[in-house]
């Protein structure tokens, strides 16, 4: 009697990409249904943003007074 071997053979059809994109859109399917389910977007014809910024208590920094001398030719444009 002979011994046979069994092998397994894996065949692919794609790297998997697909199944990646099919996945997004249906979660952007179901993103969208639930958008538009509980009226996200309210239909006014104003929109208003505000925005609070919060008080910080920081001190002042004191600058020292700087001594500039003043420049006595005018400018290399401004020479006739």
């Amino acid at each position: 009697m002979a011994i046979h071997e069994r092998g397994t053979t894996v065949l692919s059809n794609g790297t998997g990409a697909g199944w990646f994109i099919a996945g997004a859109l249906i979660v952007a399917l179901i993103g969208g249904a639930l958008v538009l389910a509980l009226d996200v977007f309210e239909r006014g014809d104003t929109l208003s943003i505000e925005l609070e910024m919060p008080r910080v208590d920081v001190p002042k920094v004191e600058l020292p007074e700087v001594d500039v001398p003043t420049l006595d030719v005018p400018p290399a444009d401004l020479r006739d």
